[in-house]
């Protein structure tokens, strides 16, 4: 019957297809049809009927499923945290008011321990696996309690029976943990080894012993976590490591060789996880660890973090991280920071110190490129560059006092020019830019011989230059050396420059050394834009030319109300006139890109009008007296008009412009 029904079924659709054809086909010769007289349809009555299938079990609605969540597993993690802190405080309190000998105070511990683990496994047989998970880790947790209690506070056990008992503790919570499949349970253990310091206010002798708990609770909870892939508790044993390692470490001398002995450990254990924010912060804090605990100590302190920089550059190249080595270029440098500035450095060993970090972190990229055969990547690049500038400021802050630092750039820039010739055939981007810092460190070497604000000038022409050889050479990339070495003019316009004059009586207006600087930098950087035609680097530095140049104005303005003003009214005088240039600079820059056609300058025109109104508004008009607060908004108001003006004369034009580019 089934076949008979199928073959039938395909008879209809056949015919039906068939009665559609021919009725496209009249339609096309327009044929007036027939009303068919509507056909019955067979009916098909199955030998058997099928039963009805089994009505789906309703799912509980949400809100009841969240309310036995929380009422069942959260309340029972809470709870189980919440007792074992409880025990930890009563055994506190226990000892403060002697209540029972410090024997006795173990054994119940032990014993509750051992209870609620037994507890837990019959509770865990009948099926209430959530529940016996919390009472399990609250067990482990108590033994934690109670070892830790036996040689920490009462000296009851050795310490070589008190590390086996311990490790007792940590065995018993990762074979719980294994047993019941829950990373729960090992986190409400090890939460309880970490916390038991803490709670028992246990005093910070017996590093070594201290220390050493710390680690073996690391070493479970990362075996653990790596056999089961918990990374909760990787960010558990992490945290309870830097807490417990500060409680206990404070820079002391008798706690240097402990400090330094986890301080690598805890470096091996940390940093090649794969877990990135973990292993990134297992960089940075050894470098500064040790360079505290060594910070008076030149060679101890040189030779802990050059093995570590060596450590961190190995296991980059293990586990092929190249963010790895970018962080452990900014942790040494973080530690260098951190410790060596607030005391007069020894010029020669320091220096050495920082060569042999420079020379290892370079070292990565031939290693990389050259013996291991591998292609380099934006990262790679980026500890190129950084390597460099990074060593030859620290070097240059050294030297500057008594000697030139132009021989240090010098060197820098032959070693990235063999750099550059050795990688040329290998990877002819990251020669490129070997080259590049080498063309830079050149640079640099000539105008560091000379003092002052020739130094600014002589930086700035020479990334102009820079700019022009990169468009004569074809060499794109040249805007990025320019780029760095203009970064550098602005940076010493703003910490030496802009401060060349204590008072505004030593100088005169526009005819003076500091305008001169200012202005040769705006016109460099101009004319690099010029050069570098397009993109992101000639925006960004033609923008620059003009806040550099804007950023001159202000200063002399600023001078000249100092020289000519009342004192009541210096302030006022001031920021009435900055407001005033500002805006006048506005309508120069709209007007220049109105005669040019040059959008870049009407919307930096119009952003700095912006800037001015809201000054006006916000500042001037609470702060500046009545005489020049009616000065700067009529001027103000004025200029606004003009732009205005502007831009209903220039309308057409200006929106043919934006659609023919």
């Amino acid at each position: 019957m089934d076949a008979f029904t199928e073959a039938f079924l395909r008879v209809l659709r056949r015919l039906d297809d068939i009665d559609q054809r021919l009725a496209r086909v009249e339609d096309a010769v327009h044929i007036e049809r027939p009303r068919p007289a509507p056909a019955a349809e067979p009916v098909v009555r199955p030998a058997e009927a099928a039963p009805p299938p089994p009505a789906p079990v309703p799912s509980a609605p949400r809100p009841r499923r969240l309310e036995t969540g929380m009422g069942l597993t959260l309340l029972n993690r809470v709870g189980v945290i919440t007792l074992v802190l409880g025990i930890g405080f009563f055994f506190k309190y226990a000892v403060e008011n002697q209540w029972i000998g410090p024997t006795m105070r173990v054994v119940l511990g032990v014993a509750a321990g051992l209870t609620a683990l037994l507890i837990a496994e019959k509770v865990w047989r009948t099926g209430q696996t959530i529940f016996a998970q919390g009472v399990a880790g609250a067990g482990a947790a108590i033994l934690y309690v109670s070892f830790y209690t036996a040689f920490g506070l009462y000296g009851l056990v050795s310490l070589p029976l008190a590390f086996l008992l311990m490790l007792l503790s940590t065995a018993i919570a990762v074979t719980l943990a294994l047993r019941y499949s829950s990373a729960a349970i090992a986190a409400i253990g090890f939460f309880g080894g970490y916390a038991v310091p803490i709670v028992l206010s246990v005093g910070q002798d017996r590093a070594w012993f201290h220390l050493g708990f710390v680690l073996l609770l690391d070493a479970g909870a990362l075996w653990l976590a790596h056999r089961r892939g918990w990374r909760s508790l990787q960010i558990l044993a992490f945290a309870g490591s830097v807490i417990l390692y500060g409680y206990w470490i404070r820079f002391q001398p008798e706690n240097r060789i402990p400090g330094t002995v986890f301080a690598l450990a805890f470096f091996a254990l940390f940093a090649g996880l794969r877990l990135a924010p973990i292993s990134y912060a297992a960089h940075v804090l050894p470098f500064w660890v040790i360079g505290g605990i060594w910070s008076r100590s030149v060679l101890e302190r040189t030779l802990l973090t050059t093995a570590l920089l060596v450590a961190a550059l190995a296991l980059a190249d293990w586990r092929n991280r190249s963010r790895a080595v970018l962080v452990a270029l900014a942790s040494f440098w973080f530690a260098y920071a951190a410790w060596e500035f607030p005391w007069p450095p020894e010029v020669g060993a320091t220096l050495a110190f920082l060569s042999v970090a420079f020379l290892l972190v370079l070292a990565w990229t031939p290693v990389r490129a050259l013996l291991r055969k591998l292609p380099l990547g934006v990262t790679d690049l980026l500890v190129l560059a950084l390597n460099a500038a990074v060593y030859f400021a620290a070097g240059f802050n050294l030297l500057r006092p008594s000697y030139s630092p132009g021989v240090l750039a010098v060197a820098i820039a032959v070693l990235h020019m063999g750099l550059a010739a050795a990688l040329w055939r290998r990877d002819e981007r990251a020669a490129s830019l070997a080259a590049g810092i080498a063309w830079v460190f050149l640079t640099l070497a000539i105008p560091v011989h000379f003092s002052g604000y020739r130094v600014t000038m002589i930086w700035a022409l020479e990334a102009a230059a820079l700019a022009w050889i990169g468009l004569r050479a074809a060499q794109p990339r040249a805007a990025y050396a320019a780029i760095a070495v203009f970064a550098l003019t602005v940076l010493r316009l703003y910490s030496s420059d802009a401060r060349m004059y204590p008072s505004a009586l030593m100088y005169s207006a526009i005819l003076n050394a500091r305008f001169l600087t200012f202005l040769i930098a705006a016109l460099s950087m101009w004319a690099a834009a010029r050069w570098m035609r397009a993109g992101v680097p000639a925006l960004a530095t033609y923008v620059t030319g003009h806040f550099v140049m804007l950023w001159n104005l202000g200063l002399e303005v600023s001078g000249w109300a100092a020289r000519t003003a009342p004192v009541s009214d210096i302030r006022s005088v001031q920021s009435a006139v900055l407001s005033i240039v500002m805006a006048a600079y506005a309508v120069l820059l709209v007007a220049a890109g109105v005669m040019s056609r040059t959008a870049v300058n009407r919307i930096l025109g119009l952003g700095l009008i912006g800037i001015v109104v809201a000054k006006l508004y916000v500042y001037d008009v609470w702060l500046l007296e009545r005489i020049y607060r009616v000065a700067a908004f009529a001027a103000l108001g004025v200029l606004l008009l003009v732009i205005s003006y502007l831009y209903s004369r220039y309308r057409d034009s200006v929106e043919h412009w934006w659609r023919e580019n």
